[in-house]
């Protein structure tokens, strides 16, 4: 029998593709940065330059969105045994939703404010203040020969909120099934 936190129903076709598919529109931006590092101007060295926060925002933004698929296995459930003091012990459904639809909220987020900026402000000057030696103001937003690899990260956060209700739904129904077999609720 199902433990009762863990999801009774099975994902749907749409969830099990949302999830695969988060982690696919995230590599294109991971791998212009991380190309970045390696092909640009001083190679590896530039990680030295303080390029190295280029590498650490990849690996997050890929770790994070592995997480996806998560929301589909044991991983959503139950913490994993390794995690000190909750290891194995199963994960309140309510705050695994919470904390998925607010990981989706703030992607759309920031996709909403970029998108303010580059049409209601075009004359924004764009001042990066990490790496290259500190601020330098640069003249304009970058192109499209840069944010065309950054395009796919704008469904990162619907198809999250898409797979949290997903979760959400097959959560409830798992705790209807356990209310309905006579078992205490978790």
């Amino acid at each position: 029998m199902a433990h009762p936190s863990s999801p009774a129903a099975e994902p749907s076709r749409l969830a099990i593709s949302t999830a695969w598919l988060i982690p696919v529109f995230v590599v294109p931006s991971a791998t212009w940065r991380v190309g970045h590092v390696v092909a640009g101007p001083g190679g590896w060295g530039a990680v030295a330059d303080g390029n190295w926060y280029l590498l650490l925002v990849s690996a997050l933004s890929l770790g994070l969105s592995a997480l996806s698929i998560g929301l589909l296995s044991v991983w959503g459930t139950v913490a994993p045994t390794w995690v000190p003091r909750i290891g194995g012990t199963a994960l309140n459904p309510r705050w695994v939703f919470r904390a998925a639809f607010a990981g989706g909220l703030g992607p759309c987020l920031l996709t909403a404010y970029v998108i303010y900026v580059r049409i209601a402000t075009p004359s924004y000057r764009f001042t990066p203040t990490i790496g290259h030696g500190g601020p330098a103001t640069v003249s304009q937003m970058p192109g499209m020969d840069i944010m065309r690899w950054y395009l796919p990260l704008i469904f990162w956060g619907p198809l999250l909120i898409v797979l949290a209700i997903d979760y959400r739904r097959r959560s409830n129904s798992a705790v209807t099934t356990a209310m309905l077999m006579g078992e205490p609720a978790r």
